[in-house]
């Protein structure tokens, strides 16, 4: 299995060697230049670790690593140029997992992503051979446990109201229409109101746990997650 990283940073040429070290162990970086592409990377496909160069704004990096977690459980690893010991205890306060000062050695700077690699796996984040996370907005699925998250927290669902949520966001560019949605999540077949009145009322209380204006009603059409990022 492929174990890809988010390199955030806007000189990629330093993590060359990284790159050229972990290739035997089937790990990828993806880079991008700045968090708001980061953020919609992060939306788009499921990532093993973060690594988060803080030279790419004039913010301390807090900012930036809170922005991630709003999305992401990963771990984070951070790369500082600076030696202040009250700010990496920020950082680490507020999200980072493990900080890496530059210039790094390459054999420590390999050995922490490793670790890092291997908790993540362990604690089943990844699946070895059920890799797969969907995330959106501050929603994190994890469907090889079964699991969701809402902001960084995990919300209990019902079966029904697990598989409404699934849905929706592995189609969320999609409206759903309350047929496609019984057929799906109920297997049976649909036959008309009262069956468009059950998923009325599960997606009521899937909204009453992850926040009403996450899913959108599509009037005479079904429903959708809304895109807009919910403040």
């Amino acid at each position: 299995m492929t174990k890809d990283i988010l390199v955030i940073t806007h000189n990629i040429m330093p993590f060359h060697g990284i790159q050229k070290r972990l290739d035997s162990d089937n790990v990828t970086l993806c880079h991008v230049s700045s968090i708001e592409e980061a953020i919609w990377k992060m939306q788009m496909h499921s990532f093993c670790l973060i690594i988060l160069d803080v030279s790419i704004s004039d913010e301390t990096g807090i900012e930036n690593i809170t922005a991630i977690r709003k999305v992401n459980p990963m771990p984070i690893l951070v790369f500082t140029e600076k030696n202040d010991v009250e700010e990496r205890i920020n950082l680490l306060k507020s999200g980072a997992d493990d900080i890496v000062q530059k210039p790094y050695d390459l054999d420590e700077c390999i050995a922490k992503i490793e670790v890092h690699l291997r908790r993540y796996t362990e604690l089943n984040y990844v699946k070895e051979n059920r890799y797969a996370i969907v995330s959106h907005d501050g929603l994190l699925l994890d469907i090889g446990r079964r699991v969701l998250s809402v902001n960084g927290k995990e919300i209990g669902l019902t079966p029904k109201e697990y598989g409404i949520l699934e849905l929706l966001m592995k189609n969320r560019r999609q409206i759903m229409t309350s047929e496609q949605i019984y057929e799906s999540v109920w297997k049976e077949v649909y036959l008309g109101e009262a069956d468009k009145e059950a998923v009325f009322y599960h997606i009521g209380q899937l909204r009453r746990k992850i926040g009403r204006e996450r899913i959108e009603s599509v009037y005479g059409t079904g429903y959708r997650l809304k895109e807009e990022p919910v403040e």
